[in-house]
């Protein structure tokens, strides 16, 4: 039962009644994402401090959600078209698609409007020098830098293509790995999380019970493929 999943965090035991439902209601405590957003993201400003790092820059979708908690569609996945900046004592900055950025705006008050930028990163390696994009990424990343005084601090880069790490290098920043500090802000599981944990657990065994129906000669794999993707959506 949720009672027995105890925070490792030293936080207080959350009651959360009909912990499989999948929507927030007013009228019980289900899971709070407010919380959820904030405790992501003292999480990852604490582990920034405690390193020798003076700002992260985040391609993966993954750690770009930790913090800003945005999401734009699993087709951004692979792309690294995204990039945000998370600076010592400072809220993260979301470059983004323009249209994504206005979104952002509209409707993710947690974080400052101003907070939230068009822009596009090389997208590993596909706009090239030539086209000013890694460069003018350069130049945005030293600017931020310079305006907190962290210029000469290094930057931790959780995955990059080569041609946005010589970009930073062109720029004169210092920059080195910060996967690690965001695997040490993540690994600890907020009490939000493990509840999201659970429901997501219990969608896989919604699939793997639909594919055992499913399993008779005859049937094509990418048929069941077809089914599991559409009732995990569903």
């Amino acid at each position: 039962s949720w009672g027995q999943h105890r925070p490792r965090t030293g936080e207080p035991m959350t009651n959360i009644a009909s912990r499989g439902a999948t929507m927030a209601v007013d009228w019980e405590q289900r899971i709070d994402f407010a919380k959820l957003r904030s405790d992501r993201l003292a999480r990852a400003k604490s582990a920034l401090a405690g390193s020798d790092l003076g700002a992260l820059l985040l391609f993966d979708p993954n750690n770009i959600r930790y913090v800003t908690s945005t999401h734009i569609g699993e087709w951004a996945r692979d792309k690294n078209a995204r990039f945000a900046l998370l600076k010592r004592g400072a809220d993260p900055i979301l470059w983004d698609f323009g249209s994504a950025a206005r979104h952002h705006q509209l409707f993710a008050p947690w974080l400052p409007a101003e907070n939230f930028r068009a822009g596009v990163a090389p997208m590993r390696g596909a706009m090239p020098v030539e086209t000013g994009i890694p460069d003018r990424l350069g130049a945005k990343i030293a600017g931020e830098l310079h305006e907190s005084d962290l210029e000469g601090e290094p930057l931790g880069v959780d995955m990059a293509d080569l041609v946005t790490v010589e970009a930073l290098q062109r720029a004169g920043i210092h920059v080195t790995d910060g996967s690690q500090v965001m695997l040490e802000a993540r690994k600890i599981k907020t009490a939000q999380e493990i509840a999201l944990l659970d429901q997501s657990a219990g969608l896989v065994d919604a699939v793997y019970d639909e594919i055992y129906r499913m399993l008779r000669p005859g049937v094509y794999e990418h048929e069941i493929v077809a089914r599991a993707h559409q009732l995990l959506f569903e």
